[in-house]
């Protein structure tokens, strides 16, 4: 989520450059990372959760999958709660 978290921080700073490249790095790692799993994923306030996926979405990260076939296993986006 390292990647995730610093691209947020960069967007809402209005770094979009730093910010892209940093979703880029994140989708190296993990492409098949969304919005859409952050937000059915996280753990916590929901506010805050908006706050994190509107930032990541700003910066680039897709929205949802590209493709139909949707891969829901649990990977490195899925929070412990």
């Amino acid at each position: 989520m390292t990647f995730a978290v610093l691209a947020a921080v960069l967007s809402r700073l209005g770094r979009e450059d730093e910010a892209r490249a940093a979703v880029t790095d994140l989708l190296e790692h993990a492409p098949e990372t969304t919005c859409a799993r952050y937000r059915e994923n996280l753990c916590g306030r929901p506010e805050a959760v908006a706050r994190l996926v509107d930032a990541l979405a700003a910066a680039g990260l897709p929205a949802q999958a590209a493709s139909q076939g949707i891969d829901h296993r649990q990977d490195a986006v899925r929070a412990t709660c």
